[in-house]
């Protein structure tokens, strides 16, 4: 917090007892007022000064319009264009009342304070100051206003060179403690480089090294290189910093992140930065999708081409490329290949293909050379699955479309390959998303293929059905 804690300690030097003014710390001195009056006996008198000028022993300059001193309560007005100037430090503000004895400032109307060499404002309709004491080890600011804002930027000590930035902290209501920790409440709005933050309330460490979000919390953040947002919510939302540079958003309670074209759940996720650029997305425990989903089915959940759900899920990136996903626990993907033929209506486990085990990993393919120009091309295939794997208890399902249509006198038709399998582990290994090989340990499983006549269809679809359903 600016240090304009000692700047009012004039009022004892110039109207108190010497025997009282000799305990403090400072003296003020009055240079210059058009015109004093002073009415009462020592102890209660009350004393006015219109365009008062004082200077202090510690380089402290006050102004006013004018100022009225009360001896019995320790109380001195400063009423118009009150300014406190120490240092680089200044206090502006339409009125402002000291309390000697407490050591408190009260400060209204248009209430500025700032600090020049650090590029600190603080701006809002009121303030009021508990000064440093033994009950009080610490400063205490608090500003109000519609909002109140400020503007701070960490210590020169803790910066890297090579970066500068200042952050603006809108609300209701900030709290300073000491030189160390702002604290807001009311519709607060934080805006620092790409970073956005929204919340009810926010603590913040004044270094720069953490800032938290509590209640509606929501983060937006943009990469460097890519320009790809990063939103994040959640009951409340964390973020850490280490010489500056983004490190880690946590977000808790019903927490949500979204990235590109992808999105994940949980009752925590963890996004991990490294040099500012998005490296690793982690989550655990996800809220129910519905409220007939048990306790026990509460699982993360990622959600991009594909669906992959897990006791915990961690998403690897490179850049802004997804390079591989591993669930957990329960793990299982899913995905909606094209191909869709009349029996999904009919069978709804045909609608996806899927694989699960106690733990699920997929790979995805690195992007080939390719005309730069075809962003959706570029897109579709950074998220091209390459590999899945599912470990302990592992069991997959797919679908293969056949080259040969059923009937080519008919309507035109997709037809399918089936393919159920289980065992101790299950590879799978895919070109363009089309499945090429198949590697189980241990394996059981069901491979079924169409019949070429024209009711295959149908007879085909309840045999999968009552395979399905057994091995199961």
């Amino acid at each position: 917090m600016l240090r304009i804690t000692l700047c009012f300690v004039f009022v004892s030097g110039v109207f108190w007892p010497a025997g009282l003014a000799s305990q403090q710390e400072r003296i003020c001195d009055l240079l210059s007022s058009q015109e004093i009056n002073s009415a009462g006996f020592t102890g209660t008198r009350v004393s006015y000064l219109s365009n008062p000028h004082f200077t202090c022993t510690d380089g402290t300059e006050i102004r006013a319009d004018s100022s009225i001193t009360y001896e019995s309560s320790g109380l001195t007005r400063l009423i118009g264009s009150v300014m406190f100037r120490e240092g680089s430090e200044e206090l502006h503000s339409d009125d402002a009342e000291y309390y000697s004895s407490l050591g408190r400032l009260q400060a209204k109307g248009n209430v500025e304070v700032e600090d020049k060499m650090r590029g600190n404002i603080i701006i809002g309709d009121e303030l009021s100051l508990v000064q440093e004491s033994l009950g009080s080890p610490e400063d205490l600011m608090t500003v109000t206003g519609f909002p109140a804002y400020a503007i701070l930027t960490p210590p020169k000590q803790a910066m890297d060179a090579s970066i500068t930035y200042s952050s603006r902290i809108d609300a209701k209501l900030l709290h300073f403690v000491g030189d160390r920790i702002l604290q807001a409440t009311g519709d607060v709005t934080v805006k620092r480089d790409s970073l956005e933050l929204y919340g009810d309330s926010l603590e913040l460490f004044q270094d720069g090294s953490s800032t938290k979000l509590f209640s509606n919390a929501k983060i937006t953040y943009k990469h460097s290189t890519s320009g790809e947002p990063i939103n994040v919510n959640g009951d409340s939302v964390n973020m850490l910093f280490s010489n500056n540079r983004l490190d880690l958003i946590q977000s808790m309670g019903q927490a949500e992140a979204t990235y590109g074209n992808g999105s994940i759940y949980g009752g925590l996720v963890d996004i991990y930065f490294k040099n500012e650029e998005l490296e690793r997305i982690s989550s655990r425990g996800a809220l129910p999708s519905s409220s007939e989903q048990e306790p026990g089915d509460i699982q993360a959940t990622a959600i991009s081409d594909f669906t992959i759900t897990g006791d915990s899920i961690d998403l690897e990136f490179t850049g802004d490329r997804l390079v591989s996903v591993t669930a957990v626990g329960g793990a299982r993907g899913a995905s909606f290949p094209d191909g869709a033929s009349s029996l999904d209506q009919d069978y709804p486990f045909l609608q996806e293909d899927w694989i699960e085990g106690d733990t699920v990993v997929i790979v995805f393919s690195k992007p080939q050379d390719r005309d730069t120009s075809d962003t959706i091309e570029s897109d579709s295939e950074d998220t091209t699955i390459e590999q899945m794997t599912a470990v302990g208890r592992a069991r997959s399902f797919f679908r293969r479309p056949v080259d040969t249509p059923i009937n080519s006198d008919s309507i035109s038709t997709t037809t399918m390959e089936l393919n159920y399998v289980r065992g101790d582990e299950v590879k799978i290994f895919l070109t363009d998303g089309q499945v090429r090989q198949m590697e189980v340990e241990n394996a059981q499983g069901s491979f079924l293929q169409p019949l070429p006549r024209a009711d295959t269809a149908t007879v085909t679809g309840v045999e999968i059905n009552l395979s399905y359903k057994e091995d199961r």
